[in-house]
């Protein structure tokens, strides 16, 4: 893992990947603050408070939810859409290209996600313990 740092400790890795999800949940919130146009003390408190909620500590069990940093980003998000400064290109019309590219694409997503669920699935049924 990265966050082992080279000791090779799957409890050092563990510890920091924890703690680096307080410094990160604060300064997403604080950014999405300022981007909002809060004044820098205010953004300041909001971080620290976000990143100090009760949902952090209780947790502890499953790791990924420790790391709720992309939250305020899309708190974010949705006040542009709400104030419609979000734009996108469904205005331009599409070559048949630009169709045959999208259509391709999720094709190749759809396909890779069955292959995936099949080898993942598949060993399991058939009594492969150990691949």
């Amino acid at each position: 893992m990265v966050g082992s740092l080279g000791s090779g400790n799957i409890g050092v890795a563990l510890n920091l990947y924890y703690l680096f999800g307080f410094p990160l949940n604060a300064l997403s919130a604080y950014v999405v603050l300022r981007k909002l146009r809060v004044s820098t003390i205010l953004s300041f408190a909001g971080g620290f408070i976000f990143t100090i909620l009760p949902f952090h500590f209780e947790r502890l069990g499953h790791l990924f939810y420790n790391w709720y940093f992309s939250a305020p980003v899309f708190i974010w998000y949705a006040f542009k859409i709400y104030r419609g400064e979000f734009t996108t290109n469904a205005d331009k019309p599409r070559s048949r290209i630009g169709y045959i590219k999208t259509t391709l694409t999720l094709l190749g997503k759809v396909c890779i996600t069955v292959f995936r669920s099949a080898g993942l699935l598949l060993p399991a049924r058939c009594g492969v313990e150990n691949l």
